[in-house]
């Protein structure tokens, strides 16, 4: 057990120092422009940037809450909130690590430890994101409308669209796919309303994404009401881009 126990901790450690490699990789090109002239060029404050902080930790809280919710649904099992703040929060690290796989695969191995389902976790998560970036892209298209017109509701829309025609066929392929039927008995589990409450409630949380960055940079720079929208509409963009 001590053999394990270390090989786990060493695993976890080897594991940290990839997340931290892959950050600073990612952000080294842009600190290397910041010299300490501009930070003293600036006089934040603390309270704004104090309430975009709980923001996007009230952000991250409500994903978390969402995944475990679809889970439960799917999976017709129960699970305790701090387990899915641990598999979420931790499995969500995986994508700073280089490879399209590791948040994939850490948020199956982490749900499989705390007796929930990978399947149904896995399952969960594609569920979120499909709900998420569909918001995401008619959220885009009211903040910026000068971005791409009509065209990212559009997508979303088309998006939706395919995702309900799977639905309604999903009982026609498991009868040509056998592979598919434990995937459609989960489907079978989701009600219309269930769907649309997190729909909307991801469509919320891009609201109150938005309204964090903002807050965070007018705690820098005066922002008036266009120069918020239009922040709120590029961490939305970026966060899009960076999903797609």
């Amino acid at each position: 057990m001590k053999g394990k126990t270390l090989a786990l901790r060493l695993l976890q450690l080897a594991l940290i120092v990839l997340v931290t490699w892959g950050i600073v990789r990612a952000l080294a090109p842009d600190l290397a422009r910041v010299s300490w002239q501009d930070f003293k060029a600036f006089d934040p404050s603390v309270t704004r940037l104090v309430l975009a902080t709980l923001l996007l930790i009230g952000f991250y809280l409500l994903h978390a809450q969402l995944w475990r919710t679809i889970t439960q649904t799917l999976s017709q099992t129960t699970f305790d909130w701090r387990s899915a703040l641990h598999i979420y929060l931790v499995s969500g690290l995986g994508r700073y690590i280089p490879g399209k796989l590791w948040q994939v695969a850490g948020m199956a191995l982490l749900a499989q430890r705390a007796g929930v389902s990978a399947v149904a976790a896995t399952a969960a998560a594609m569920v979120a994101q499909l709900a998420f970036i569909t918001t995401g892209l008619i959220y885009l298209a009211i903040v910026l409308p000068a971005w791409g017109g009509a065209a990212p509701i559009m997508v979303a829309l088309f998006g939706v669209l395919l995702a309900a025609i799977g639905y309604r066929a999903r009982h026609w392929g498991a009868l040509k796919i056998k592979k598919l039927r434990p995937a459609v008995e989960m489907l079978d589990r989701v009600r219309a309303r269930d769907a649309l409450q997190w729909w909307l409630a991801y469509g919320m949380s891009w609201i109150i994404l938005g309204a964090a960055f903002v807050l965070f940079t007018s705690g820098f720079v005066p922002l008036d009401l266009l120069e918020q929208r239009h922040v709120a509409g590029t961490v939305a963009a970026a966060y899009l881009g960076g999903l797609l």
